[in-house]
């Protein structure tokens, strides 16, 4: 069975993380960080968020097609000791990410991707967490009939 459009996407964008990836960025996965989880150096990980679709302009029983917009969210989590410093931790991972998606399209996968939002978390404990989660949202063209599949 063929995967669905949304890990379709999900796939693609971790793909094309881990391509040309400098060595100071970690590799990019699939398991994100969870508050209580225990963590050593950098985490680059990707998950899905929201999905929505558009209905159709026109006569929505002959428009087959929909537009679909669904959030990839790229998370990246770094340990540090120092409160003072901990908001540098994870720059050099955005820097990275936000222009490699931004200007991607997934290999025609989707029509665009646009940066929605960046949200930072701060979790103290022995070793001090800092979480920045940026969203992008994903444009893409599916069948009324069936949302998983992409046309």
């Amino acid at each position: 069975m063929a995967d669905s459009i949304l890990l379709q996407l999900l796939h693609r964008a971790r793909l094309e993380l881990n391509t040309d990836r400098p060595p100071d960025i970690p590799i990019a996965t699939l398991r994100r960080y969870l508050p209580g989880d225990k963590l050593t150096g950098k985490r680059l990980s990707l998950f899905l968020g929201d999905e929505r679709v558009e209905p159709a302009i026109q006569r929505p029983r002959r428009d087959p097609l929909r537009r679909a917009f669904a959030q990839i969210a790229v998370q990246c989590a770094a340990a540090a000791d120092d409160l003072e410093t901990i908001d540098a931790e994870p720059d050099a991972m955005i820097q990275y990410v936000t222009p490699k998606l931004g200007l991607s399209t997934l290999a025609g996968l989707v029509h665009y991707l646009r940066e929605t939002g960046t949200a930072r978390r701060v979790y103290e404990g022995d070793l001090n967490i800092i979480v920045c989660t940026i969203l992008f949202e994903a444009s893409f063209q599916t069948r009324r009939d069936d949302l998983t599949e992409r046309i």
